[in-house]
């Protein structure tokens, strides 16, 4: 949540705005009284939301310790990724827990944040569904799902965020897809003798597909039902 509390500014106010990317800005007035009480409530949700996942995601990397599973780590560090990406796409990502981020630092994080949260997903889906990846080892299916996040990975790490969306767009187009092909398959074959990898498989296909809704919201031009899908 972010404003302007303008003090005795008579007549008209104009406003510029300078964007990376498709984006759309939302305009209101609001006494300094208003827009106290909405800084306050969004902060206690806020606080509320990530509070629960970051405590989620410690049960998980305690369990991990615990259970000594690398599974239960990647799962914690894939809910907080994922926390952050919706904060990102929600535009609350400029803070983290009450604290503000340095503006010249935002750039660059999300960037890594968007590329560890590929990277992550991939490596929860291949431990996962390990037995079921194997006979696509090695296969054009399998290079391009492997090849495109490794080239956002780098792209994270060198470009400038103008030019790193458009290859976030190219690779979610590409790596999206064919991972719920995937697991679609994978589903239809073990989904009576173990519904354990349904909820694994519809929990990576609600992220998938808000990345992918994402990318043609962000073409388009569009935000139809993209804050209830965060």
């Amino acid at each position: 949540l972010a404003g302007f509390a303008l003090v005795g500014a008579p007549g008209d106010v104009v406003c510029r705005v300078t964007h990376i990317g498709p984006a759309q800005i939302v305009l209101g007035a609001r006494t300094r009284t208003e827009f106290e009480v909405a800084q306050r409530r969004f902060e206690r949700h806020a606080g509320l939301l990530e509070g629960g996942l970051i405590l989620l995601a410690l049960m998980g990397g305690v369990a991990a310790i615990i259970n000594r599973q690398q599974i239960f780590l990647l799962m914690a560090v894939w809910i907080f990724l994922n926390m952050r990406l919706a904060a990102l796409s929600f535009g609350s990502d400029i803070h983290w827990l009450g604290y503000s981020i340095p503006q010249e630092m935002l750039p660059r994080l999300r960037m890594l944040t968007i590329a560890m949260t590929g990277a992550t997903t991939w490596l929860l889906f291949n431990k996962l569904f390990a037995q079921d990846l194997k006979k696509y080892q090695g296969t054009l299916p399998w290079k391009l799902l492997e090849y495109p996040l490794f080239l956002l990975a780098l792209c994270a790490m060198v470009l400038p965020y103008r030019y790193f969306l458009p290859v976030l767009w190219g690779t979610i187009a590409i790596v999206v897809p064919i991972t719920l092909v995937m697991l679609f398959r994978i589903v239809t074959r073990r989904g009576n003798s173990e519904p354990i990898a349904v909820w694994y498989a519809a929990a990576l296909s609600v992220v998938m597909i808000a990345g992918f809704y994402e990318v043609i919201a962000a073409s388009l031009g569009f935000r139809v039902f993209i804050d209830s899908i965060n």
